[in-house]
């Protein structure tokens, strides 16, 4: 290939070093449990500061979300996250159905200074790095690709990429 965008979100840093470039990426493990039948009905998201987490109703059910945890993509699910979050929607809405609750877990790509890396490879000419938004990965994504497309094509980048730049660590 003439070019390569290593993108890959938490799993990034595992294709860098194998590309000989260490990054201090870590796993940011968002979870969040999914009840299919509440039996309680809410029209829009409430959040518990208290606490910090957020009940969402969605087509699938009442979500509630919340914690994280930084660990390694590779590291097992920690079921105590999930049974928290469904803890603290119990006491915050006694009643609350849990039958069928699913969990879910997933890793957000995050850097310790928490900016993103939009960058040449320090090694290799051709590759080229775009990955670390932490939770900003949706809004990020469309100006990290206007400034990853205009490097691999030799033009101005919309923005100036220098805080992005893989040399800072």
């Amino acid at each position: 290939v003439d070019k390569v965008v290593v993108s890959a979100g938490a799993w990034s840093g595992q294709l860098t070093g194998q590309l000989g470039t260490r990054v201090p990426l870590e796993a940011e493990r968002g979870y969040h449990v999914t009840l299919p039948d509440a039996g309680i009905e809410l029209r829009n998201k409430v959040m518990n500061g208290t606490h910090s987490f957020g009940l969402t109703p969605m087509e699938d059910g009442l979500q509630i979300t919340g914690t994280v945890e930084i660990a390694n993509v590779n590291a097992a699910p920690n079921p105590e996250r999930a049974e928290a979050l469904l803890n603290h929607g119990r006491r915050m809405l006694p009643g609350l159905k849990d039958v069928d609750a699913s969990t879910w877990m997933g890793c957000r790509p995050s850097l310790p200074d928490s900016l993103p890396i939009v960058s040449r490879s320090p090694h290799l000419q051709n590759v080229f790095f775009a990955f670390g938004h932490s939770h900003w990965g949706l809004s990020g994504a469309p100006m990290t690709g206007q400034i990853i497309a205009a490097m691999i094509n030799g033009r101005e980048p919309p923005i100036c990429p220098h805080p992005y730049r893989i040399g800072r660590f």
